[in-house]
């Protein structure tokens, strides 16, 4: 111990022994040793008699996996979503098409293309609606309008909600044609596409009786009285309606009835003079013409019969001009030319009449 009785103090760490700084400034560092890699083998693992992994404990009870009951009512929602979706959209009345209109028919019967169009396309069913508005098809509605009836266009527009537009475009209408059945609206290809009235005709009959003796070279005299009962056949613009007063008639006197859509009743090229007389005739001041008559199975002629004139004109459905000359010249030679009867302008230069 030393004075005072305190114990000595030694400072270690100055005297500890460093080998570097007592080595001689002369020597060389020493070379770090390599450590030896250890060269691992893979062996498996020997089978457990007991039927236990390696690792497992055989005393601890499995845990059970756990059912996510937010998984499956996330889809339970999702699913009950889209199925109340699909119920609104295809069976709630307020997408069901209960509105209706019809523009452009002129002709045609109404009641009958709506008819068609309820029976086929909109009539709703007792578990699908034909009328909902996501399930009507516009294009198929038109496709069999276009099949059902003769038209020249079909257009149709759907208004959201519960509407729907459809709009009729007839084909051109030319002339009326007449037989001693019915009256019936052509259009510019001679089909029918309307049965204005069909119903017999009674024409105006003109009856005379005829008494005629002839003796024979016996005693006996026999006396034959026969009656000759002539028909007149005078088209009436009476079963025409307002709205077709404006068209050409022509009319044939035969027996015969006509059923719609009917094609080729006549030819186009005669459908086109005709209406070219008719217009030409009011057009040069000649009069106005009430109806033609033409002959059954020919149209190398035919008789324009005019408005407040006892006479009538035979023309012929070519070279309408050179015969509407004809005509005014002999109109306008009153004073050696007065029809009665007819003016025959039917054979080139030459003119008949009576």
């Amino acid at each position: 111990m030393s004075l005072g009785g305190k114990k000595p103090y030694l400072d270690f760490q100055k005297y500890k022994y460093d080998e570097k700084k007592r080595r001689p400034f002369f020597s060389f560092a020493e070379k770090p040793k390599r450590s030896r890699s250890l060269k691992v083998f893979e062996v498996s693992a020997p089978p457990d008699p007991l039927g236990f992994s390696t690792g497992s404990n055989p005393f601890r009870k499995q845990e059970k996996k756990k059912l996510n009951y937010r998984r499956f009512f996330s889809i339970f929602f999702i699913l009950s979503f889209f199925l109340a979706w699909f119920w609104l959209i295809f069976y709630l009345p307020y997408f069901d098409i209960d509105n209706v209109s019809y523009s452009g028919i002129k002709t045609l019967n109404k009641e009958e293309i709506q008819n068609f169009v309820f029976e086929n396309y909109l009539k709703s069913g007792k578990y699908w609606h034909k009328n909902n508005y996501f399930v009507t098809k516009p294009e198929k509605i038109i496709l069999g309008i276009k099949e059902k009836f003769d038209l020249s266009d079909v257009k149709i527009t759907k208004i959201f909600p519960d509407k729907m537009q459809i709009e009729i475009v007839e084909k051109n209408q030319s002339i009326i044609y007449c037989t001693l059945d019915g009256y019936y609206l052509l259009n510019h290809d001679g089909g029918v596409i309307k049965v204005i009235w069909e119903k017999e005709i009674l024409p105006e009959t003109l009856s005379a009786t005829v008494s005629s003796t002839e003796t024979i070279t016996t005693t006996t005299v026999f006396v034959v009285t026969s009656t000759v009962e002539e028909e007149v056949f005078k088209p009436s613009r009476k079963e025409i309606d307002v709205e077709y007063n404006d068209l050409p008639l022509f009319c044939i006197k035969k027996s015969e009835k006509l059923y719609l859509n009917q094609k080729n009743i006549l030819p186009v090229s005669f459908l086109e003079n005709i209406i070219s007389w008719q217009e030409n005739l009011k057009k040069e001041g000649i009069g106005t013409v009430k109806y033609f008559i033409g002959q059954d199975n020919q149209q190398s002629s035919l008789e324009a019969y005019l408005e407040g004139t006892r006479w009538y004109l035979k023309i012929s459905p070519e070279d309408i001009i050179q015969q509407l000359q004809k005509i005014k010249a002999i109109l306008n030679d009153k004073e050696k030319v007065t029809p009665l009867e007819y003016i025959d302008v039917r054979f080139g230069d030459r003119v008949f009449w009576k």
